[in-house]
């Protein structure tokens, strides 16, 4: 808790609670909200609630942190994306008395959707056909980690994020020593388009018709990346950058077993 009270000490000064109390200034909320991501799982789990609560006392300023939080946390294209953090805000908000009970419905339809193969659980399945239609599951593979592509046949960005991949010499020497497998999954409804653009080998190509549509996995955009153990634990969940991907499997690595799957995810959730 040493380093709890060190960080909380440091977050007061950027915080400019005032005399009032509660207050979490707009000029403020990048830099609190970004040191937050910053440490470890557990301890950014505990900041969030204690930010949290501390706001809660007064309603407009709550309501423009979550308001904030999704433009920022919520949208790929940000560097400060990350929808673990999220997730923690959005639990905060689904029970906070500070809403009213119409207040509360988008973050409760928001974490729905974000609980959704949430770091640390084991991946729902991702059942596809490749060019032959031979239905396959990548969670069935036995391959010590598995990155899957979610893509769009005709995405520009998808196909750089492929050609990628396969110059990325951590990433290939993993495949070639049967470490990783990559897969590109298509969710859409074209199977013309995705039979018609050719992915960069060795990924694995696959169609999954209505992947998205279902319970099981919210995609936001493209592309997006999971990362996955061997026992299908999710690492990494819709990442957009490529070069934490390849950090994050520089970790792994060097973890080489060392921690179970769900700890090694929530160790993996400050790795920027």
């Amino acid at each position: 808790m040493k380093r709890i009270a060190t960080l909380l000490a440091t977050l007061a000064i950027v915080l400019s609670v005032s005399a009032q109390q509660g207050l979490l200034q707009p000029g403020n909320l990048a830099l609190v909200w970004s040191q937050v991501e910053l440490r470890p799982h557990r301890d950014a789990a505990i900041l969030v609630n204690y930010l949290m609560n501390a706001i809660a006392t007064k309603h407009d300023n709550y309501v423009q942190n979550l308001e904030w939080a999704e433009r920022h946390l919520l949208d790929v294209t940000d560097t400060l994306y990350c929808e673990e953090m999220m997730t923690m805000m959005l639990e905060h908000a689904d029970t906070c008395s500070a809403l009213t009970a119409d207040e509360r419905v988008r973050p409760h339809l928001l974490l729905d959707d974000l609980r959704k193969n949430r770091i640390g659980t084991i991946a729902a399945p991702i059942r596809y056909v490749d060019m032959d239609y031979r239905e396959v599951c990548v969670n069935d593979l036995s391959t010590q980690y598995k990155l899957v592509l979610f893509y769009d046949p005709e995405c520009d960005d998808c196909h750089h994020v492929m050609e990628r991949i396969v110059g990325d010499e951590l990433i290939m020497g993993m495949v070639e020593r049967s470490e990783l497998t990559v897969f590109a999954v298509y969710g859409g409804d074209d199977a013309k388009a995705w039979r018609r653009n050719p992915v960069a080998q060795p990924l694995v190509k696959g169609w999954s018709k209505g992947l998205y549509d279902g319970e099981d996995y919210y995609v936001p955009g493209y592309p997006l990346m999971y990362l996955l153990a061997a026992d299908n634990t999710v690492l990494l969940k819709n990442e957009p950058s490529l070069n934490r991907v390849i950090k994050v499997l520089t970790a792994v690595r060097a973890d080489a077993g060392a921690t179970a799957p769900a700890a090694l995810a929530r160790s993996l959730f400050n790795q920027r």
